[in-house]
């Protein structure tokens, strides 16, 4: 079962994407986690690393866990595949869960102080039955808060909910690909 994600209200906007992946959960996890594969399927965060608090990407890459900093290379909105690293912006993030239970993970901004802008994302799985059949159900949230939300809800939202659903696309294309070719 898949961890209940936050409540939106009292955030000044949000972007969310679902899709329903033909895999196995432990594939969809274990595609979602595997951040050095990013650049093959997602057109939205084009590498997304693991580094230290000077976000500098750690040579080995550990395992996430809950205060680790994240560094991403997004494209948005997303142009699929190619030119991995023409047209990127960074995004500084701290890991504030990872549910590997309940296959679930979260982090916050680390760009801004967070009384200017306040995001939190959260990706979580869930197993569900179609025709008698286990899928796998990705949701993905991201709140935002302080004053500098009005400004994304105003010129980000569209190009965000793009991408938000590029990369849920991405990752149900490999997910799927992974559990037939395993």
């Amino acid at each position: 079962m898949a961890r209940t994600l936050p409540t939106k209200s009292g955030s000044v906007t949000h972007v969310k994407a679902e899709i329903i992946a033909d895999a196995p959960i432990e594939v969809v996890w274990n595609t979602l986690m595997d951040f050095s594969s990013y650049g093959q399927w997602n057109p939205f965060v084009r590498s997304q690393s693991i580094t230290d608090a000077s976000y500098k990407p750690l040579s080995e890459q550990p395992v996430p866990s809950e205060g680790d900093h994240l560094l991403l290379k997004v494209r948005i909105p997303p142009k699929g595949l190619d030119d991995v690293d023409t047209g990127l912006s960074q995004s500084k993030e701290i890991i504030t869960y990872v549910d590997k239970i309940n296959h679930g993970i979260g982090w916050k901004q680390d760009n801004l102080p967070n009384w200017l802008l306040n995001t939190h994302r959260w990706q979580d799985l869930e197993e569900i039955d179609l025709d008698g059949k286990k899928h796998t159900k990705y949701t993905t949230l991201i709140t935002f808060t302080g004053p500098l939300a009005y400004m994304v809800k105003w010129l980000m939202v569209g190009k965000l909910t793009t991408s938000f659903r590029a990369m849920a696309e991405g990752l149900k294309t490999r997910s799927e690909y992974l559990a037939k070719n395993s």
